[in-house]
C-alpha cells in the first residue's frame, strides 16, 4: 500500500489526480492489480477517486505517503554518507527497508544524519510533521 501512496504522491505532488494507469505504468504492475489496490485505499480513506479523473491523496494518505517518502530519502542518504554506495545502485534494497523502520528510527537516522534537508537527489526530506525545508 505504501508503494502506491507514494507513487501517488511523487506523481502528482500529492494535491492533482492522477490515472490509475500512470501508476500501473510507475510501478510496473497491471492495471487490474493497480484498480484492484485503489479501491483497497479508497476503503480505508487513503485516496479519493473521480471516475475518469483517476485518484488523489486523502490527508491521512497524504500523511502516510510523506512518512513513507522521509524514509526512503533518508535512506538513501544513508547509502551514500555513511555506507558509500550509490543509492541509485540499491534503490530496491531502500524500497524494500523503507516499510520496515518505524517513524522512531527514522527520526533517529534523522539526527544522525545531521538533521538533512535534502536527498542525493536534491529531493526535500520533510520533517516528522510533514513540512519541508524552505528553499
Amino acid at each position: 500500500m505504501e508503494d502506491y501512496l507514494e507513487a501517488i504522491y511523487n506523481l502528482s505532488s500529492g494535491e492533482d489526480y492522477v490515472s490509475l494507469g500512470l501508476i500501473a505504468s510507475r510501478l510496473n504492475i497491471s492495471s487490474s492489480s493497480t484498480t484492484e489496490m485503489i479501491q483497497r485505499l479508497y476503503e480505508r480513506g487513503l485516496v479519493e477517486y473521480v471516475k475518469y479523473r483517476g485518484v488523489r491523496l486523502s490527508r491521512l494518505g497524504l500523511v502516510k505517503a510523506i512518512r513513507t517518502v522521509r524514509k526512503h530519502r533518508l535512506l538513501e542518504l544513508l547509502f551514500k554518507e555513511i555506507l558509500e554506495l550509490n543509492p541509485d545502485d540499491y534503490r530496491e534494497v531502500i524500497c524494500d527497508i523503507e516499510h520496515l523502520i518505524t517513524d522512531d528510527i527514522a527520526e533517529k537516522l534523522y539526527e544522525k544524519l545531521g538533521r538533512p534537508s535534502f536527498c542525493p537527489h536534491g529531493n526535500p526530506i520533510p520533517n516528522i510533521t510533514g513540512e519541508f525545508p524552505c528553499p
